[in-house]
């Protein structure tokens, strides 16, 4: 599989924040825009391997923070999201 816009650069030095997410979104707009898909686990590599290859401490970017993002976004969905306590109002 050859990922769309892997090997671009940005430029000057260190990308802004903003600058980072429009790459990573247009990346997997394009990926997945022609993902030959057999099943979920096709969608979960590409949008992997692209975040993957976008983790940087610098940025603030890491792999904890996307899978406790994924995993929230799961809960909200599936119902195991918890509810808030009365003190969290």
């Amino acid at each position: 599989m050859v990922f769309v816009g892997a090997n671009i650069k940005h430029k000057k030095n260190m990308p802004t924040l903003q600058s980072k997410i429009i790459f990573i979104n247009k990346q997997l707009i394009a990926n997945l825009k022609n993902i030959k898909v057999g099943d979920l686990s096709d969608i979960g590599n590409t949008i992997g391997t692209i975040i993957g290859n976008s983790l940087s401490s610098e940025m603030g970017f890491d792999k904890k923070s996307f899978m406790d993002g994924l995993e929230h976004g799961f809960s909200l969905t599936d119902g195991t999201h918890p509810k808030p306590k009365d003190d969290d109002k």
